[in-house]
């Protein structure tokens, strides 16, 4: 894992539920990529493609609603309150109150559907993949299959008039109908293009036409209810996604790398529109006042006043470059970093979040931080330089850091308030003994790109890297030495729940396990065809009320993609992330919530991770009581624990290790308020002596329990 993650130790309750919902933190209200506009009531209705619905006025002021689907593909609001969504697995959804709420619709099919739409007497028509076509007569509360002679997948259909309708999709297939669905007549376009929009002209100008619009610029003009097709030159070889009359009678069209066209005779011919961006540009709509809205990715919105006018962006203060690490010190303080060098914080949770850093050269790859007050961060220009920074102040001020790294660096961990290591490119490896006072180099033993460094103790560490490399130091960090893998695919992250089992995952899917400190390691790869890469992974174990142990875990890549694991990296299942943006870096904290970084400025946060399992009681700070860091941290031999009470009852105060058994009791008897010192000497309930690691000690009172975590070095 990039990131140095607080362990979760809490007490459970063995119940399935799902977990909580990933919510996006930053950009807001969504990241994702907003795919489809549709015009109801003078308020402009965005889809992403996901699950996120907004609704515009006119002043651009927005609502969000949350579809309860993973994967929305269309949507069709019969009017402002009552609408559709539909989507994977053949799945119908519809709202009366404006989507606040959604019931689910019987539907026929199983197969993806990308695209609904009605005519104005409430016959319904919905299109998927290989060939699929279902059609309501009751506006939209039944639902009945139909046969269409082609496997081919259909993406975008519209209702001209009551009696014709279009549908269109890959290879250029366009199917017709004249009876309000009953009977569909194939057509093939020239060049056989996937073709992504139509636009519905006939509603306009009443003139029987339709324009439709396809992957590498590709346009056509539908005569006579798209009886016949010519096609049309737009000038342009990107993909086109999106298409809107204003109503002064012009056609705008936008797709991708920028592209945005406008057409003043009806569709014939087409010229380039100035829009400062390259981004894709996947949905547009107006408002009867010529106002107009384009959706794009990352939940960039541009607008313009007025047909014709220039079109700017919404928001642009908001960061949507690419996140690759994030951390966080304690449950609200934290900071995430990546490309254009930024450096963002939040003392609130997330609830807000700050640009610390401008004017920052290339890429800031990772950062950890020491305490509330001094981190590093670390980065680089690729084949040009390298980037250390240093803060004493929260990131109020970063400061530049003389090291021997001559590249790219793409990890720092510090095993604790003195030592500390970085690594990147060409095997580089790092280390400092004075808290990055100077920096020296270690010898890696290869040219291999470093990525991510674990430490399970003081003296053992783990780095993975490029073509399956991982190297184990046994002595603190000064000397590493080669471990076999067994594969040659880029290991990206890497984590141990304890001393012995460890979790290594990277590109091609590969997730690897070893139970025996990295000496083997096992193939545990998902069997799915989508080739994704996974760029960091956190394993954590749970107590279990029953007082078992369970080892959690959360892996996530690319494609938004997100795994989870309840039995130590065994056996991972998926989920759903809400998002297909690249996931680079997550963190855990001690209240069971997590953060997830990734591409285009992506943050979520979701309040509670565990899957299968559900807290007993929600984890939440006390004024019953209160628990204080050990002293000293770390420590050798004995530690001093402190905590304050506000009332008279049973206390407990225990002593777990990483897998969440128990070590020692230290306290179980009733206290009177008041404030108390226990003595921990570093042994188990037996006397034993512990060995060296990460422990959690624990105060359990009136229902509610308090965690942190203490260091013994032997």
């Amino acid at each position: 894992m990039k990131t140095s993650i607080a362990l979760l130790i809490l007490i459970i309750s063995f119940q399935f539920a799902l977990a909580e919902d990933w919510q996006w933190q930053n950009p807001k209200p969504t990241g994702n990529r907003l795919a489809k506009v549709q015009f109801v009531d003078n308020k402009e209705y965005v889809l992403s493609d996901y699950d996120d619905l907004l609704k515009y006025d006119e002043n651009f002021d927005v609502q969000e609603f949350n579809i309860p689907l993973p994967i929305v593909k269309g949507f069709a609001f019969l009017n402002a309150d009552t609408g559709y969504v539909v989507g994977i697995f053949g799945k119908i959804l519809k709202t009366t109150d404006c989507g606040q709420t959604w019931t689910e619709i019987l539907s026929p099919t199983r197969k993806t559907l990308n695209a609904i739409a009605f005519n104005g007497s409430g016959v319904g028509v919905a299109v998927g993949d290989s060939g699929t076509i279902i059609r309501s007569t009751d506006f939209g509360n039944t639902w009945s299959a139909q046969t269409l002679n082609t496997s081919k997948w259909l993406t975008s259909v519209t209702f001209l008039d009551d009696s014709f309708g279009i549908a269109a999709g890959h290879d250029g297939i366009v199917i017709r109908t004249e009876d309000t669905g009953n009977n569909w007549l194939e057509f093939t376009l020239p060049g056989e293009p996937r073709i992504n929009r139509l636009i519905n002209y006939h509603s306009f100008w009443g003139d029987s036409t339709v324009g439709a619009l396809g992957d590498n610029g590709s346009g056509f003009h539908g005569l006579n209810f798209g009886s016949s097709w010519t096609p049309v030159s737009m000038g342009t070889t990107s993909n086109l996604l999106g298409g809107a009359i204003c109503p002064n009678g012009e056609i705008y069209v936008s797709g991708a790398e920028g592209t945005l066209l406008k057409s003043t005779d009806r569709g014939f011919n087409w010229q380039s529109v100035l829009i400062n961006t390259t981004a894709t540009l996947a949905s547009i709509g107006f408002f009867a006042s010529g106002a107009g809205l384009i959706g794009a990715d990352y939940g960039t919105v541009f607008r313009t006043s007025g047909c014709g006018d220039p079109w700017e962006q919404l928001q642009p203060q908001i960061v949507r470059s690419t996140l690759l690490a994030i951390y966080f010190i304690t449950l609200l303080k934290g900071w995430a970093v990546g490309a254009d060098g930024n450096i963002l914080a939040t003392v609130d949770g997330g609830q807000t979040w700050v640009k610390q850093t401008n004017g920052i050269p290339g890429f800031i790859n990772d950062i950890h931080f020491i305490d509330e007050n001094k981190g590093f961060a670390v980065g680089g220009v690729f084949n040009s330089s390298a980037t250390v920074l240093r803060t004493d102040d929260g990131g109020a001020n970063w400061i530049p850091v003389n090291t021997p790294a001559f590249n790219t660096l793409f990890d720092v961990h510090f095993i604790d308030s003195q030592i500390g290591f970085i690594c990147g490119v060409d095997g580089q490896l790092y280390y400092t003994f004075n808290c990055g006072a100077s920096w020296q180099t270690l010898f890696s033993g290869t040219s291999n790109w470093l990525l991510d460094i674990e430490f399970t103790s003081p003296s053992t560490g783990y780095i993975v890297g490029g073509n399956g490399t991982i190297i184990k130091s046994e002595n603190g960090g000064t000397l590493w030495s080669p471990l076999n893998s067994g594969t040659q695919d880029w290991l990206q992250g890497v984590s141990f729940l304890d001393d012995s089992i460890g979790v290594a995952v990277g590109n091609n899917e590969t997730i690897l396990r070893t139970t025996d400190a990295g000496l083997t390691w096992e193939d545990r790869t998902l069997n799915t065809p989508r080739n994704r890469s996974y760029s960091s992974v956190d394993m954590s174990a749970f107590l279990l009320k029953n007082g078992s142990q369970e080892a959690q875990g959360l892996a996530v890549g690319s494609d938004g993609a997100l795994l989870f694991t309840q039995d130590g990296g065994l056996n991972w299942q998926e989920q759903q992330s809400g998002t297909g943006n690249d996931l680079f870096d997550l963190a855990l904290l001690s209240d069971g919530s997590a953060y997830i970084c990734g591409e285009g400025g992506t943050i979520l946060y979701s309040s509670s991770v565990t899957v299968g399992v559900e807290p007993l009681e929600t984890p939440r700070l006390s004024e019953d009581f209160q628990l204080f860091q050990n002293y000293p941290n770390p420590f050798n031999p004995e530690t001093t624990i402190q905590f304050e009470l506000s009332f008279t009852g049973n206390v407990q105060l225990m002593i777990f290790d990483v897998l969440g058994r128990r070590v020692r009791e230290l306290v179980n008897e009733n206290l009177a308020s008041g404030s108390f010192q226990v003595r921990w000497d570093g042994r188990d309930d037996l006397g034993r002596e512990v060995s060296s690691g990460i422990y959690v000690y624990q105060l359990v009172g009136e229902g509610i329990a308090e965690s942190r975590k203490m260091m013994l070095l032997r």
